[in-house]
């Protein structure tokens, strides 16, 4: 191999014309460290190609390490970050980091978004500040405050208000309502259809429970009014000894077709055994027939200083009927 000393080449043939430096078979030129490009040392950026760099000319890195700019202006390697952080901006460097509140856009946490829970939770706050639920309740009860640092709870209804709902459900002629576990004043509500005068509608007192019923032919008193209005007749009933307490519109004689009435009766301070029980009602009723309607008013008491905790209404008359709903709520 000869050796060719001297401080520079060009070409031969003309001012623009490229010096090519060829190897023989599979030799190729071999230029030595530290050599110059237009005077300056390496290749300068305009003399690599684009798209000449492929990821397997490029440096190796650390698993999961992305390249980012430094403050420099450099290619710099950003360390991955630890599990379930993500890659997140400070508005001038990149970084891994945990979701916080403000990078969750308003509105954009929909309900398919929410863990499931279970059917009727309602979402609340624990006494550590954190999401939780209430437990569904069950049929009937209402959401209720426990006061500040407590969940609330669904309980059954009446701790706010004066009345709570005892009893109710529907009725008819063949049927006897028993409302048991009386205390308090309780107020009993019945909307019905009714047959004719036949129908009778009579309350029966318990002193025990509802095991048995006052039925002894002096057992109530009592006294009733009735209007028409298609007339100015007015009807009255007085009994100072029965076996019931009669109420309802067939107390008034001229309900002699198909009608409806609302009743609304009270049972006044029934623990009291010092004092007889008080009972009255009122009902306004209707009769398609002849366009009239009907009010009737009534009271009585049952005729002993003793408690009752049961009522008995039962629906009697041979050829009358009764049918409807009815709800019984007591005094907080």
């Amino acid at each position: 191999m000869s050796t060719l000393k001297t401080d520079a080449i060009e070409a031969a043939t003309g001012t623009n014309t490229d010096l090519s430096l060829d190897g023989k078979g599979s030799g190729v030129p071999d230029l030595g460290a530290g050599f110059k490009v237009g005077g300056s040392v390496g290749v300068p950026t305009a003399s690599i190609q684009d798209d000449a760099i492929t990821l397997a000319k490029m440096a190796g890195l650390t698993r999961g390490s992305v390249i980012y700019g430094d403050s420099s202006g450099n290619p710099a390697a950003l360390a991955v970050g630890g599990a379930n952080t993500v890659l997140q901006s400070d508005g001038t460097d990149a970084s891994y980091g945990t979701v916080a509140t403000a990078m969750i856009a308003d509105d954009a946490v929909t309900l398919a978004k929410m863990a499931a829970g279970t059917d009727g939770n309602l979402i609340t706050y624990d006494a550590s500040g954190n999401p939780a639920h209430v437990a569904t309740g069950t049929a009937t009860h209402v959401l209720t405050s426990n006061g500040a640092g407590a969940a609330p709870t669904f309980q059954a209804a009446g701790g706010g208000g004066a009345w709570s709902v005892k009893a109710s459900g529907t009725f008819s002629s063949a049927t006897e309502v028993d409302i048991t576990g009386i205390s308090k004043t309780t107020k009993f509500f019945f909307n019905s259809t009714f047959s004719n005068a036949g129908a009778q509608m009579h309350i029966l007192t318990s002193s025990d429970g509802g095991t048995s019923y006052d039925t002894g032919s002096t057992d109530y008193e009592f006294a009733i009014v009735g209007m028409l209005s298609s007339t100015t007749t007015q009807s009255f009933q007085v009994a100072d000894y029965y076996s019931y307490f009669l109420c309802g519109l067939h107390a008034y004689g001229n309900q002699t077709v198909p009608g409806t009435d609302s009743l609304e009766l009270t049972l006044y301070d029934p623990a009291n055994t010092s004092n007889y029980t008080m009972i009255d009602f009122s009902v306004i009723g209707v009769r398609p027939t002849g366009d009239d309607s009907t009010v009737v008013r009534g009271g009585g008491m049952r005729k002993e200083a003793a408690k009752v905790d049961a009522v008995r209404v039962k629906f009697a008359g041979a050829s009358g009927t009764f049918s409807g709903n009815y709800c019984v709520i007591e005094l907080n």
